[in-house]
Parts: C-alpha cells; structure tokens; sequence
C-alpha cells in the first residue's frame, strides 16, 4: 500500500497547473477575507462557514483521481494484482485525505483572520472549524470514491451534480410543504436523515445551533455513512472486474 500511495503523490506532484489552481485559491480566500465589508461583524466568522470549500476539495480530489483514469495509469494497478481494498484505501489517503489537509489549512487560516477581525472570536469559531474539517474530509474522500466509481475525468460533472442535488431535492420539498423559502435560506426543517447526508444542511446545523452531541453525531456519522456507501461500491466493481 506505501508503494501505491507514493506513486500517486508523485505523479500528483508532476501536475504543476493544479497546484497553481491552488495557490491561486489561496490567495481568493485571503482576499476575501481582508477585502470584506463584513470582516468586523459578527456575521463575517458565520459567512466563511459555506460549501465553496465543500466544492473546491471534491472538485479537486476529484480532478486528481479521474486524472490518472484519463492516463490509464490507474489501470496498471489493477493488471498486476493488487487488492481491491489496497487500492481503495491508498487512493482516500493519497488524494483524499492529502487534499482535505491542504484545504482544511486554507480554511483554518480564512477562519483565523476572519476571527481577528469579527466580534465572534475563537471561542465561536473553533469548535465550529473542527467539524468543518471533518466535512472537507468527508467531502474529498467522497470525490476520490466516486470518481473511482465512473473512472472519468467527467466524474467531476457528477460530483458537482451530486452537491446541485440537494437544492434541487429541498426545493421540492419545501414545495410540498409550503415552507420552501425558509428552508432555501435556513437549511432547517428537513427529515433528520437529510442531517447525515447533506452537506448544506450540516452547514446551517452548526450555524444555527451550540456545538453539542447531536451536532457531532450528524458530522461524522455523515463521514461513516458516505465511506461505507461509496466504498462499497467501488470494492464491488473492482471486485468483479466491471470496467467496460
């Protein structure tokens, strides 16, 4: 598994536009943050908290693993006999796991200066941050597993679909019930599953609410749930061999 791992990282490290594609969010970030007209109030830490790094980390885990698909280089270790649950795991924590650091870092630091200047502070921020690294890692791990699913840079649309997907999906709802636009702006108000499965709801959650048991529970049950989903089947189509 080291050696699967390794080589991932280095070819990984050969793709110089990406992490230009990087840095250049960086400094997006670091811009927004000095440059917002809400950087002193007390909305401005609760304004950082979004799924623009949801999608960032799934579009470039993304990006990172279907690119070794469109190389065929993926397939070289499935042709000399490495294990299905060998590949999945070094993939989550070459490319998963790795950009989830790197986007957590970024995420840290915005949320760093945003507390500098908000009245909030780090008491508000911190054990917020934390569960927001754990949904980045969620996020990235998911993008690797599914785009191991399609085996396609074209994964990447799907991954974005899959984030669509859940607006479109409270939009109907909120249909149904009559309360669409509360949901739209609050995030609560839906079946408590959609607690574990969405990520814009686990946003609000933790906007909205104290930082309690309840709250750590949708986090990394969402984790557990969204591993063992798309883990499973990746190990079953490695496991049979579907790659037509």
């Amino acid at each position: 598994m080291t050696r699967l791992m390794r080589c991932e990282i280095n070819r990984n490290k050969k793709l110089h536009g990406t992490w230009y594609f990087f840095v250049g969010i960086g400094l997006f970030i670091f811009l927004t943050a000095f440059l917002s007209d809400e950087r002193t109030s007390g909305n401005f830490v609760a304004s950082m908290y979004n799924t623009t790094y949801v999608i960032i980390a799934m579009m470039f885990a993304a990006y990172l693993t279907g690119h070794g698909y469109s190389q065929r280089t993926n397939m070289y270790e499935i042709m000399i006999g490495n294990r299905p649950m060998k590949i999945i795991v070094s993939k989550c924590i070459s490319i998963g796991v790795i950009i989830a650091l790197l986007i957590s870092v970024l995420a840290a630091t915005g949320f760093g200066i945003s507390c500098v200047f908000s009245t909030k502070g780090f008491d508000y921020a911190l054990p917020r941050l934390l569960l927001f690294m754990v949904i980045i890692l969620r996020a990235s791990i998911t993008a690797v597993l599914m785009t191991m699913c399609f085996r396609s840079m074209a994964s990447m649309a799907f991954v974005y679909f899959r984030l669509m997907a859940e607006v479109f999906f409270i939009m109907i709802y909120g249909a149904i019930k009559g309360n669409m636009n509360e949901l739209l702006n609050t995030g609560l108000g839906v079946p408590k599953v959609l607690y574990y499965l969405f990520y814009s709801n686990q946003f609000e959650y933790i906007l909205a609410e104290s930082v309690d048991v309840q709250m750590i529970l949708y986090v990394f049950g969402g984790l557990i749930i969204s591993v063992l989903l798309w883990g499973s089947v990746v190990y079953y189509l490695y496991k049979k061999k579907d790659f037509k």
